[in-house]
């Protein structure tokens, strides 16, 4: 359907073109040209045509700039232009401009403050400013910002509780909130405080049941269930908790299995997917169930390559196929099949410093570099080529190290620097 709803909002764009030129640049014909820019930038970006949709939305974002210029800045002119910055920030973020994202998101977060002010806290304003609140804080976890990240958070999750008490239950405001208490848990998760991110995490879980309730099981809100499954089994994990983690993942891969099957294999029902079976396949390895965990994490790995082909090289296809060849040759790695594993961790750091180029040397990106190589460095060791080990050991940890440099606070950076750095000391004084 999405060529002929392409042709449609083209269509629509022409005549609001049209409409400009006849009326002058009225208010009400400006308004409608930046909408149908945005409405085709919003298909382009569907189809995965990011520079096609960033022209269509700085070309809106123009036409909302002179609307604002010709009414005095009115609210509805006011949040046009907010939302036409976001689209932007949108393509900068998907694109991984994390800098060109932040500043467009915090020129929107501006706008939307003054916003607030402008409509006497009226709920559609605290909700934009709720919105751009979680777009800064994104940025700021995608840079490793996370006690800023944090901050914005909360101060969002905050907003989404007072709305949910001026509009009551409404399934927008239920999800809205449902989704800040998962961001919020997991930057007490980045941060190693898996207490307050469990506590964070099955506060969510109740709030999407009740939204489950709402909608009549909405695929949107089966999937965000899934994910609270998910995240709670991650708590357990980190805790140890192996059958109450594998409980958690295998409910939530019920569920993805079920969505594939309704939204005919969107690229985000696969990603889902592939990322349950090589959750389900963690706990299959960590109690030692070799052939259960080979078994889902090369599902995982199909999958993961299909979504790859799907999206075309998007950042985070890239990251998921290179997390599922990870784990394939973590099995092997543990049956001591070294060459099958070896084969597969090349695999994966190929992918990994491919995403680095396309991202730029954000701390994620960088510490799946640093993994990686970690892996090579155990399986030369295994193969007694000590040489080989520390030269990977070695790359492990200035890599690893250039992502602690930018994200100090970060744990589970911290640990794969001081993984590295012990791998190193004994080879080196054995």
């Amino acid at each position: 359907e999405f060529p002929a709803a392409r042709e449609r909002y083209e269509e629509s764009l022409r005549v609001s073109e049209q409409l400009v030129k006849l009326t002058g640049e009225s208010p009400e014909a400006l308004r409608d040209w930046s909408v149908s820019l945005n409405k085709v930038g919003d298909m382009h970006r569907v189809l995965g045509e990011w520079q096609a949709a960033r022209e269509r939305y700085e070309e809106g974002l123009r036409a909302s700039e002179r609307l604002v210029k010709l009414t005095g800045g009115s609210p509805e002119a006011l949040r046009d232009w907010s939302v036409s910055v976001d689209r932007v920030g949108d393509v900068n973020r998907a694109l991984g401009e994390w800098q060109a994202a932040r500043e467009r998101y915090e020129e929107s977060l501006r706008v939307r403050e003054r916003l607030v002010q402008l409509t006497s806290q009226s709920p559609e304003a605290l909700r934009d400013l709720s919105v751009s609140l979680d777009k800064v804080g994104d940025v700021q976890c995608a840079l490793g910002e996370w006690q800023a990240a944090g901050d914005r958070y909360e101060e969002s999750l905050r907003l989404n509780e007072r709305l949910v008490k001026l509009t009551g239950e409404s399934p927008s405001a239920l999800r809205g909130w449902s989704l800040l208490l998962g961001k919020v848990g997991d930057v007490h998760r980045s941060l190693g405080e898996w207490q307050h991110a469990r506590e964070h995490y099955e506060a969510g879980q109740r709030v999407s049941e009740r939204l489950l309730k709402l909608t009549g099981e909405s695929p949107e809100a089966l999937r965000d269930w899934s994910v609270f499954l998910s995240k709670i089994g991650d708590v357990h994990r980190a805790l140890g908790e192996f059958d109450a983690a594998r409980q958690r993942y295998e409910a939530s891969l019920r569920v993805c299995e079920t969505l594939v099957t309704l939204t005919g294999e969107s690229p985000g029902a696969l990603r889902d997917w592939s990322v349950s079976l090589g959750k389900v396949g963690d706990v299959h390895l960590a109690l030692g169930e070799l052939d259960a965990a080979l078994e889902r994490y090369a599902a995982g790995l199909r999958v993961s390559e299909r979504l790859v082909k799907l999206t075309g090289e998007s950042p985070e296809a890239l990251r998921d196929w290179a997390v599922s060849l990870n784990n394939v040759g973590d099995v092997h790695h543990a049956l001591g099949e070294w060459q099958a594993a070896r084969e597969h961790y090349e695999a994966s750091l190929r992918v990994s410093e491919r995403l680095v180029e396309l991202t730029g040397e954000l701390p994620e990106a960088l510490r799946d570099v640093a993994i990686t190589l970690e892996r090579l460095g155990g399986i030369s060791e295994r193969q007694d080529d000590v040489v080989a080990a520390i030269a990977f050991y070695e790359r492990d940890l200035s890599v690893a190290q250039a992502a602690l440099r930018q994200s100090p606070l970060a744990k589970n950076i911290q640990d794969v620097v001081a993984t590295a750095q012990a791998r190193l000391a004994a080879l080196q004084h054995s």
